[in-house]
């Protein structure tokens, strides 16, 4: 009878610690999951980011590049004012000019 409860708490014994590595080799795999999906999740956080920062960098350049238009147009059109000025009091400075010497 004593050899026969040693012998089934051996196997017990046996048994319970075929469930622990059992549950330790889970907890291994389960863990090692887990951190593959973690670095999958940041690489995939990684290529987004990257993607809104080039989508933000390209906006951010047409509205650049949009905004050095409408300079160049702008200034364009001063300049085109300035020398339509220049141009009227050259032709009044010469009117003048010649106004001035031809009445002496």
């Amino acid at each position: 009878m004593q050899v026969e409860l040693i012998t089934r708490v051996k196997k017990t014994e046996e048994e319970a610690d075929r469930i622990i590595k059992e549950a330790e080799e889970k907890k291994r795999k389960i863990i090692e999951e887990a951190h593959r999906k973690y670095e999958k999740i940041v690489e995939e956080a990684k290529k987004e980011a990257e993607k809104i920062k080039e989508a933000a960098l390209k906006e951010a350049e047409e509205e650049a590049q949009k905004e050095v238009e409408y300079m160049k147009r702008k200034y364009r059109a001063e300049l085109k004012k300035i020398e339509e000025n220049a141009s009227r009091n050259i032709d009044a400075a010469t009117q003048f000019i010649l106004k001035s010497i031809l009445e002496d």
